[in-house]
């Protein structure tokens, strides 16, 4: 084991290290007497070993030693070697202990430097810090890293107890024993022993677990094995010690003790200094407070010369009081001479309280209120047991955490006020100074509560002369009203804010009797939003409620406060819920009829003095007598706008059956009548859809919107199934909608309308002599924009429209096929004219007969002929053969020349086109396969119409239909096309110059 002792006498190590020569044994000699250490080595099993001195610089350092289980373990050779090996681990023995001086002196000057550094922070900190707690854990934090230690603390003697007084401490370790302002005897405990003495004591070994003094019992359980106690001396006076203490035994050295008594010596003179500065700042708080008094005082007279409103006087003072003081509470009651009682005035009270509600009672008997007011002497408690005498205010107030407070009696001239209330939550709080501080202030109070008395008295009297001129000017105003006003609305308006500026009241409303339904119904209010009387048309019932029994009764009923028994109906418990508590409501009556009732309510119970309710009756008879006059004007209004609308309607159908006669164009048609519509009912758009068998839809016609924001293209497909067009010519009836709603627009063709701001619209279906021809549509930016008497007359006005429309497509198919028989009348003139004569084919050859023979063959058919020859070789005779040959032959053969027209109108030519379509297109054309309808087509040269044109003519032959240019409105035909080319049409669709399936 490392450190075992050796002796030198008696053993080989020791024999070689004295002789400086090496000693090996090759086998164990019994005859040679070994020391027990050696002994213990052979008896171990050692066979053979030896031992080496280690020497260096001459200096004799140890021995290296080794064994063998093996006996001849280590011949001569071997033996040489591990002297070498001796002689260089015993250089290496020599630099590691001469390392290790250098490091024992290195610690020793860092711990000198820490010293001096600690010393340095220790002055740093005393310098720093005049607050006690703050030293000791600046001094502490500095001293840990010297002298490690688990608590450190400051206690001062004190005088009074004759015991030192715990000031500041510094735990380590969460476990705390004892806090700021614990007493430490002097006798039994090591800080007693260093005060006393004047001298360092040092408890090094285990505490005294027997010692009787509580603190010393109490560091023994926390755990603490070791401490030192410094006494703290300034100017030869002893003011307490340092105390440090550790969790370990032995914990501090003398060392460590001289240096807290250097330490301790710094710290005496910061407490000095400390102790000096708090005289200086308890002086300082004196002369704080004597100002902050003077101030208080002060603020008090301020308030009372600028404060004439009572409420704002007691408000500022309680605060004053509060902020200066350091008060709790603070407040006013006076005395109310008719209950003979104070009342709560007004409190400053902290927000965890509760309020104390103005007028609260407070007995003049067991309180300190009414005993300080009684006796007219200040009643301020500063003991718990004080607080018996009054069990009314301790109940109060001790429950609130009130530890001292009372009232000062307020006395001007003799005459007894009220009382000065103030409470804190501290004990004490009212010393004989400060008491006659608030006596002072009372005294002031008085005065200026006095004056506010006697303000309010003279602004009373003030008001009710007021009241008196504002009632005088109400009745003014509202027979002012009265007279200016027919709008009932507005004449209610006015009479409302009018009796709102007057009277204490929340809410004014009418209600009219309606004849029809024999029930009042709320025709004006100004109740907020919620209310159950806000909305006008509101039934009021005639039985259980104040309205009713004046209505009923034709007597005003005054109600101050809530009574469900006398008024049970629903709607008084609804009101009252809304926080209404008092009302009147008068009968309105003029020339002996009852017209209604004016209801004024209020969320105050009591809340209309007997002069308010006889102004209220007054004011009821004046609006009687408005409501009157404002439902004659209204019946007289009524009747005439209800003569100009019939006069609007029927110049409306006089307008559309004028724009009927007289215009054939459809287009033109819708124009006029939205025009008419727009003027007279004010609505936005007007379309026209009409229906198309052959694909058994309607098809958007004409639409006019205003300032062509919006377009619906010609010929735009409506579902019969999904749209409300669609059901309305379904059905043969007229479908209203006056607001949106989603679950009725199902078709994109709808919602493209809702999308663009419609709100309400209608679909009046077109029939003339029971054919349904299409549906005539309306629409309105506006909700509700289509009532019955508009629903009604539109229906009127589309049956006109039927028949104009009717007569419109009569006269374009009459037109259509009129231009179509003058077509075909020029071309057969032209056919009749011209030089060739077809009528027969001369010649016999083989081949031409072969020919005659295919005409024979394909001509009964409807197939589609491609006839490819020369030029000059008769196909246009072929054509016109399998033409007469065919069924069709009663018809015509209608020719075009491909070759002959220009690339730019041969599309014209073959379909046709609108006026407009193009420049120089001046009017009309029908195509030729229009003319050649039922009949047949013949196309000369057809390898030259452009490739653009092809996709064109290709949908002709698979879906017989085209369009006009100029006209989304498809054409469906039934023609025959014969083709001739002189061309190689199957090379010319391999070159992409002529479209394959085309050819095909």
């Amino acid at each position: 084991i490392g450190g075992t002792p050796m002796p030198l006498e008696g053993t080989v190590g020791g024999m070689a290290l004295e002789s400086g020569q090496p000693i090996f044994m090759n086998r164990p000699d019994p005859a040679v007497p070994f020391a027990e250490f050696d002994r213990r080595m052979l008896e171990a099993g050692i066979k053979s070993g030896g031992v080496v001195p280690l020497i260096a610089h001459d200096k004799k350092l140890g021995f290296l030693g080794i064994g063998s289980f093996r006996e001849d373990a280590f011949p001569p050779a071997d033996q040489e070697l591990l002297c070498h090996i001796a002689n260089q681990i015993a250089i290496a023995v020599e630099n590691s202990l001469n390392f290790e001086r250098a490091q024992q002196a290195e610690q020793e000057s860092r711990r000198r430097f820490e010293r001096e550094r600690l010393m340095l922070e220790i002055n740093n900190a005393v310098v720093a810090n005049l607050a006690l707690p703050a030293l000791l854990a600046a001094i502490s934090g500095c001293l840990r890293r010297v002298v490690p230690h688990d608590f450190a603390g400051l206690a001062l003697y004190d005088e009074t107890v004759g015991q030192l007084r715990v000031q500041a401490l510094d735990y380590q370790r969460n476990q705390e024993i004892f806090g700021t302002n614990d007493l430490v005897p002097l006798q039994g405990t090591g800080s007693g022993k260093a005060f006393r003495s004047r001298q360092t004591f040092l408890w090094s070994e285990q505490l005294p677990a027997e010692s009787p003094i509580t603190v010393v019992q109490q560091v023994i359980t926390a755990g603490f094995k070791s401490s030192c106690h410094v006494p703290l001396i300034v100017q030869d006076r002893a003011l307490g010690t340092l105390d440090v203490m550790s969790a370990h035994p032995n914990a501090f050295t003398e060392a460590d003790a001289a240096l807290l008594t250097q330490v301790g010596q710094q710290i005496a003179i910061a407490v000095e200094n400390a102790l000096n500065f708090e005289r200086a700042v308890k002086a300082e708080q004196d002369v704080q407070r004597q100002f902050e008094r003077l101030r208080l005082m002060l603020d008090v007279n301020n308030a009372t010369v600028t404060q004439l409103e009572l409420r704002e006087l007691v408000r500022v003072i309680s605060d004053c009081l509060r902020e200066a003081l350091q008060l709790a509470i603070a407040g006013v009651s006076l005395y109310d001479a008719e209950a003979d009682c104070l009342r709560a005035y007004f409190y400053d009270l902290p927000e965890t309280m509760e309020p104390i509600p103005a007028g609260t009672m407070l007995p003049l008997e067991g309180s300190i209120a009414g005993h300080s007011f009684t006796t007219g002497q200040p009643v301020l408690l500063t003991r718990d047991e004080q607080w018996d005498a009054f069990p009314v205010s301790k109940k109060l107030f001790l429950q609130t955490g009130i530890k001292s407070g009372g009232c000062v009696p307020l006395i001007v001239q003799g005459r007894k006020l009220g009382v000065l209330g103030v409470d804190s939550y501290e004990p004490d709080a009212f010393p004989p100074e400060r008491q006659q501080l608030l006596c002072q202030i009372a005294d002031q109070l008085a005065l200026a509560v006095d004056n506010a008395l006697n303000y309010e008295r003279a602004r009373k009297a003030e008001q009710e002369v007021q009241r008196k001129l504002e009632r005088e000017q109400l009745m003014l105003k509202i027979t002012n009203a009265v007279v200016a006003h027919l709008d009932l609305q507005e004449l209610l308006r006015v009479v409302s804010s009018s009796i709102c500026e007057t009277m204490d009241n929340d809410s004014v409303g009418v209600g009219l009797f309606d004849q029809a339904s024999g029930q009042l119904r709320v025709f004006a209010s100004d109740y907020p939003p919620g209310h159950p009387l806000s909305e006008q048309g509101i039934p009021l019932p005639l039985e259980g409620t104040p309205s009713g029994l004046a209505f009923t009764s034709g007597q005003p009923v005054f109600l101050d406060q809530p009574d469900f028994d006398r008024f049970p109906a629903a709607l008084v418990r609804q009101v009252y819920e809304m926080g209404y508590r008092s009302g009147v409501s008068i009968p309105l009556i003029a020339q002996g009829r009852r017209l209604g009732v004016l209801g004024i309510s209020s969320k105050r119970e009591n809340a209309f003095s007997d002069e308010d309710k006889e102004l209220i009756c007054q004011v009821a008879n004046q609006v009687a007598i408005a409501v009157d006059n404002a439902l004659n004007f209204d019946r007289a209004v009524k009747a005439e706008q209800q003569v100009q609308r019939k006069l609007e309607r029927e110049q409306l159908m006089l307008q559309i059956n004028n724009a009927l006669v007289t215009q054939l164009d459809l287009r033109e048609l819708v124009r006029v009548v939205s025009s008419c519509l727009r003027e007279t009912l004010h609505y936005d758009i007007v379309g026209l859809s009409l229906f198309h068998a052959e694909t058994n839809q309607l098809r958007a016609y004409a639409y006019d919107f205003p300032g062509k924001q919006f377009a619906v293209p010609e010929g735009t497909p409506i579902p019969l199934d999904e749209s409300m067009g669609g059901r309305a010519f379904t059905a043969g009836r007229s479908l209203f909608y006056n607001r949106p709603d989603p679950t009725r627009i199902v078709s994109t063709f709808n919602q493209r309308f809702v999308d663009i701001g419609v709100k309400s619209g209608g679909c009046v279906p077109l029939i003339a002599y029971g054919r349904k021809l299409g549906v005539l549509g309306v629409a309105s930016f506006r909700e509700d924009a289509f009532p019955p008497a508009d629903q009604e007359l539109l229906g009127l006005i589309a049956n006109q429209i039927a028949l104009a429309v009717k007569n419109a497509l009569d006269y374009r198919e009459i037109e259509s096929l009129k231009n179509k028989l003058t077509e075909e009348k020029l071309y057969l003139e032209e056919e009749i004219n011209t030089a060739y004569n077809f009528e027969e084919i001369i010649g016999s050859s083989p081949a031409l007969r072969r020919i005659l023979k295919q005409v024979e063959t394909v001509a009964p058919t409807d197939s589609t002929v491609l006839i490819v020859g020369e030029t000059g070789t008769g196909k246009e005779l072929i054509a016109r053969a399998i033409h007469n040959l065919s069924a069709r032959h009663e018809r015509t053969l209608v020719k075009l020349n491909c070759a002959a027209i220009p690339t730019g109108l041969l599309e014209s030519e073959l379909f046709g086109h609108e006026r407009g379509a193009f420049t120089g297109a001046i009017a009309q054309r029908v195509g030729r396969f229009e003319l050649a309808h039922k009949g047949s087509m013949f196309l000369d040269e057809v390898g030259e119409i452009p490739l653009e044109l092809q996709p064109k003519l290709l949908r002709v032959l698979q879906e017989q239909e085209f369009e006009r240019l100029g006209n989304a409105r498809t054409q469906r035909v039934d023609v025959r096309l014969i083709a001739a080319t002189n061309r190689d049409l199957a090379a010319m669709s391999t070159e992409n110059r002529f479209r394959s399936d085309l050819y095909y």
